[in-house]
């Protein structure tokens, strides 16, 4: 391997793997998953109290976790390890894309661009399953370019195979079926029916098993999950259609056209427009709360990505930026969601970057600038360094919410002292590893199984589907937190429940409020 890719590739891993255990604060879905996937290694289903029909997560990423976690033991640090795996994976083929793209400069450069992102970083250090979906998509969008390099249809197919197993890792991984297809029908028609096939089979066969196995269950859950997201919401369709009539003007227009032109030729001839945009990388605040949004500075990288030279490789490249933002807006939302759209920024990104340098440095030339070449690079490598900067920050912990395990171990001791063998208990996800002989559940699955619909859950799963009881009378006791007890204070649907559990007995444990429920419980369905 090339030095300077692994010197790459190193900074990557520290900036992902440095105090990895504690930054950022250990989230709801990391102990999901982890959970789920843990299960799925043991030959279970299963995702805490209820019999799992893979959505809306389908099972690819949890095959793959669970592996690492059998391996290396059941923690959120294991899982956490596992998806820096990926992104360190992502960036290599971050890498491979720009060089297929232009050449071995943009492919360093835009490697570095992923490396030091702190989106990406941010992301890359938790355990979700679009950590996945981006080194599918990555694969899958470097064997097209391939492809139109070195005329190889086995590049096509496997870039059919990727975009396939993208869709089986996260259902937001349509997009790289949809790009895939597009693509493919504007440069291969003749084998667009075959390499549909491809991409089609690896979810076919999970749904011919789903609907082999349990296809009431499995239609039910698509169903609801559809409908949570957006399907059939007009708001939602609506821009959906606005977006596509968007896309075919400026593919199909000269006008459309120039409007990419234009906002291209802004960024990467001016410099002064460029220094502007990425000085807001040292402005922007990295926060929990901000880097949900997804809408960083690296958005100028659309720039690099509007101005090639190959009109198939540029077709190639829009399709899959422009199908990500489409699956993102009919999933209506952001967060880990534009996780696979980082590493196209990244690619353009350094594209605008020696744009900028080149023509700085021409122009700086052309005046006598006695320091024309170390200006150039210094606007040129502004967005870099801003981004080392704020990256580097996140890793110690600063804007971002810090874990502190301490206390887990006096609260495992607690528990471990008022319950006994089978007691169901609500917990925190991540927390499930600490109590291997209580049947745990979460304080959500309380709501859907009192028959009441909240967030990922119906409120009417047919009781087979429950493998044992949560209903609130049931539960020996809840661990929450301060606030906690204030979200399902002011949440409506949980109301009746924390009207209960306020009068349970409370110890508090570090920062953790354990309620005990006073009424003998008995473990049968109610």
């Amino acid at each position: 391997m090339d030095r300077r890719i692994f010197l790459i590739l190193l900074v990557a891993f520290f900036l992902r793997a440095i105090n990895l255990e504690t930054v950022p604060f250990w989230q709801w879905d990391e102990g999901v998953n982890n959970h789920i996937a843990w299960n799925l290694a043991h030959g279970e289903s299963r995702w805490f109290a209820l019999a799992y029909r893979w959505v809306p997560h389908p099972p690819l990423y949890f095959a793959l976790l669970g592996i690492a976690l059998r391996l290396l033991g059941y923690s959120i640090i294991v899982g956490r390890l596992f998806n820096v795996g990926l992104s360190i994976a992502t960036c290599y083929l971050t890498y491979r894309i720009g060089r297929e793209i232009d050449d071995e400069k943009t492919g360093l450069l835009a490697a570095a661009a992923y490396a030091v992102s702190p989106y990406a970083v941010y992301w890359g250090r938790l355990t979700y399953s679009n950590n996945l979906v981006a080194l599918l998509t990555a694969a899958s969008l470097l064997m097209v370019l391939e492809h139109i390099r070195r005329k190889s249809s086995v590049a096509l197919y496997a870039a059919s195979l990727f975009s396939g197993l993208a869709f089986g890792a996260g259902y937001n991984g349509f997009a790289a079926c949809l790009a895939l297809l597009i693509v493919v029908a504007k440069i291969e028609r003749n084998k667009l029916i075959r390499a549909a096939a491809i991409m089609a089979a690896p979810y076919l066969v999970f749904s011919a098993v789903m609907l082999a196995w349990d296809a009431q269950g499995y239609v039910h859950d698509l169903d609801y999950q559809f409908f949570r997201f957006g399907g059939g919401d007009a708001f939602v369709l609506h821009k959906i259609v606005a977006l596509l009539f968007v896309f075919y003007l400026c593919g199909r227009t000269r006008r459309g056209e120039s409007v990419y032109m234009t906002y291209a030729e802004t960024i990467t001839k001016g410099a002064a427009a460029f220094w502007a945009a990425s000085t807001l990388l040292f402005l922007y605040p990295i926060t929990d709360s901000t880097v949900l949004t997804g809408l960083d500075p690296y958005w100028i990288g659309v720039a690099g990505l509007l101005w090639h030279v190959s009109g198939k490789k540029q077709t190639a490249m829009r399709w899959y930026l422009f199908s990500i933002i489409l699956v993102v807006l009919a999933l209506n939302r952001l967060d880990h969601m534009l996780i696979p759209i980082q590493l196209l920024l990244s690619v353009g990104l350094a594209r605008a970057a020696l744009t900028v340098h080149a023509r700085t440095l021409a122009t700086l030339n052309s005046k006598h600038f006695a320091y024309a070449t170390a200006a150039a690079l210094i606007v040129a490598s502004l967005p870099f360094a801003a981004a080392s900067i704020r990256s580097s920050a996140l890793t110690q912990g600063y804007g971002i919410a810090k874990y502190t395990p301490s206390d887990d171990a006096l609260l495992a001791a607690r528990v471990q002292q008022i319950t006994k063998d089978g007691d169901v208990i609500v917990i925190f996800p991540y927390l499930d590893s600490l109590f291997p002989r209580t049947k745990n559940t979460k304080v959500l699955q309380v709501i859907s199984y009192s028959g009441k619909a909240i967030a990922y859950y119906p409120g009417d799963f047919p009781k087979e589907r429950w493998l044992y009881n949560v209903s609130q009378d049931n539960v020996r006791l809840m661990i929450l937190t301060n606030g906690t007890i204030q979200w399902m204070k002011e949440e409506p649907a949980i109301n009746d429940v924390y009207e209960k559990t306020s009068k349970w007995k409370a110890e508090d444990v570090g920062r953790y409020r354990v309620l005990i429920n006073p009424r003998p419980v008995d473990g049968s369905l109610a």
